[in-house]
C-alpha cells in the first residue's frame, strides 16, 4: 500500500510535528508495510523532526513551496527585532501587495486549475506525476491550516485536484476549518471536501460550519486530536513550564508574571518559559516574560527546543504545564501532566471539555489575582489524565480509511 501523507509540517510547528508522528504510527500499526512519502515544505525539516522514530522516512516538497515559493515559517535570525519606522512602512507595504495578489489569484485559481495541474506533471522529470498515479491513497493529516491561510488552502486544494486526476481516494483526517477572511477561502475549503471520501473534523466549531451548514457534508463526523492517540511517560521533575502564543500575554504581562512567580515560589518549582512554535512572535513573548521574571527570587530560563522529541521531553517531564498554544496542551496531557489553558478559542474549549477541564481554562484578561494560576493548579493536577478512550477512537477511525 502506498499512500501521500500530507498536512502542515516543515512550518516550524512542532505541534503539527507531533500530528505526524502520531499519523505515522497509527498508518504502521495497521499497515506495517505501508509505503508513505510524507508532503512537507521543508523536507529537511520534517525529517530532522521524525527521524529519531522514522530514519527511513520518504519524504518530497508539498505543492506549498512549488507554487509560492520559499514559505518556510522558521525563523532563524536575530532573537527580538526591533521594527524601526520605515521597516513598519515596508511591513505595511508588503501586507498590502500580498492582499492584492492573493485578490487576483481568487479570481483566477479556478479556471487555471487545469494549466497548473498540467505543469506540475512536468516537474523534476515527471516526479509528482509517477508518485500520485503510483499511490493508493491521498491522506491530509490533522491540524489547524485550513483557515485564512490562502496559500496553503490553494495549496491543498491543487494537491488534492492533482490527486483527484490520478484517482487517488482522499481522506481528511483531524482538521480544524476555519475561521475565513473571505468567501474565496471557504470554496476552496469547500472544494477540498467534496472531492473526499473521508471527512473528520478535529472540533465541534469545525464540524458546525460545515457539515451543519451544506447538505454534502452531512456523513462528516467530529474526532479527536490525532496527537492524542499518542503517549509518553516521564519521571516528573520539579518545573513548571510556560508557552506563550498570543499578544493578550503582552497586554496582561505584569499580573501573568506574578502568577508565575507565586506557583514558582509556593510548589518550588523552576520555571521553563519555552514555544512550540519556532516563530519570532512566541520567542518575543518568552523574552518579555523572561525580563519580568528574571529578577525575583526564583529559578527561570528560557529553553527553545530543537524539534517535537526535545519538546515532549520539557513538557512530559514538568509538574505543569500552562500554555496558549493546542499542543503544548496535548503534548502535556498524553504524557500526564497537569495543565491550565490560557486560550478560549473554540478548539481550546473542545479540547478541554474532551478531558473534562473547562474549569482550567482562563483567558489572560480574566487572570485578577497573583494566585489565581496557583488555584487552577490546584484543580488541574488532581483531574485524571488518560488518552485510552482517545488512542482507540483514532485508531479505528485509521482502520476504517485503510480497509
Amino acid at each position: 500500500m502506498r499512500i501521500l501523507l500530507s498536512g502542515g509540517w516543515g512550518y516550524g510547528n512542532l505541534g503539527d510535528d507531533a500530528i505526524l508522528i502520531a499519523t505515522l504510527k497509527n498508518i504502521y500499526s495497521i499497515q506495517s508495510t505501508a509505503e508513505v512519502c510524507i508532503l512537507s515544505a521543508n523536507p529537511h525539516e520534517t525529517y530532522y523532526n521524525i527521524k529519531h522514530l522514522f530514519p527511513d522516512a520518504k519524504i518530497r516538497h508539498s505543492f506549498h513551496p512549488i507554487l509560492f515559493g520559499n514559505v518556510h515559517r522558521v525563523i532563524f535570525q536575530q532573537f527580538l527585532y526591533n521594527y524601526t519606522y520605515i521597516d513598519k512602512i515596508i511591513k505595511h507595504l508588503n501586507r498590502k501587495l500580498l492582499k492584492r495578489q492573493e485578490k487576483r489569484l481568487s479570481k483566477n485559481i479556478f479556471k487555471n486549475t487545469e494549466r497548473i495541474l498540467a505543469y506540475i506533471d512536468k516537474l523534476n522529470n515527471f516526479e509528482y506525476k509517477n508518485l500520485f498515479q503510483n499511490s493508493d491513497f491521498y491522506i491530509m493529516s490533522g491540524g489547524g491550516y485550513l483557515n485564512d491561510w490562502m496559500q496553503m488552502g490553494v495549496s491543498k486544494y491543487i494537491e488534492v485536484m492533482y490527486a483527484h486526476k490520478y484517482k487517488v481516494p482522499v481522506s481528511l483526517i483531524g482538521q480544524t476549518i476555519g475561521p475565513f477572511d473571505t468567501s474565496f477561502q471557504k470554496e476552496i475549503v469547500r472544494k477540498i471536501l467534496n472531492l473526499s471520501s473521508h471527512v473528520y473534523f478535529r472540533d465541534k466549531g469545525s464540524y458546525s460550519d460545515f457539515a451543519s451548514e451544506f447538505d454534502d457534508f452531512r456523513s462528516a463526523k467530529a474526532m479527536p486530536d490525532i496527537a492524542l492517540s499518542d503517549e509518553y511517560h516521564f519521571s516528573k521533575k520539579r518545573m513548571l513550564t510556560f508557552i506563550p502564543f498570543l499578544n493578550d500575554i503582552k497586554e496582561n504581562i505584569d499580573i501573568i508574571s506574578q502568577n508565575i512567580i507565586e506557583i514558582s515560589l509556593k510548589y518550588n518549582l523552576q520555571v521553563n518559559l519555552t514555544i512550540s512554535q519556532l516563530w519570532v512572535g512566541p520567542m518575543q513573548l518568552v523574552q518579555e516574560l523572561f525580563e519580568k521574571t528574571k529578577s525575583s527570587n526564583i529559578d527561570v530560563q528560557i529553553i527553545i527546543p530543537e524539534n517535537e522529541n526535545c519538546l515532549q521531553t520539557i513538557l512530559g517531564k514538568s509538574e505543569l504545564v500552562i500554555s496558549q498554544n493546542l499542543h503544548g496542551l496535548i503534548m502535556a496531557y498524553r504524557a500526564g501532566t497537569p495543565i491550565i489553558c490560557l486560550n478560549s478559542r473554540r478548539k481550546f474549549l473542545t479540547f478541554m471539555e474532551q478531558i473534562n477541564s473547562l474549569d482550567c481554562l482562563i483567558s489572560p484578561e480574566n487572570i485578577k489575582s497573583k494566585d489565581c494560576l496557583a488555584n487552577l493548579y490546584e484543580i488541574a493536577r488532581i483531574k485524571e489524565r488518560t488518552v485510552n478512550d482517545f488512542k482507540r477512537e483514532i485508531h479505528d477511525i485509521f482502520e476504517w480509511v485503510l480497509k
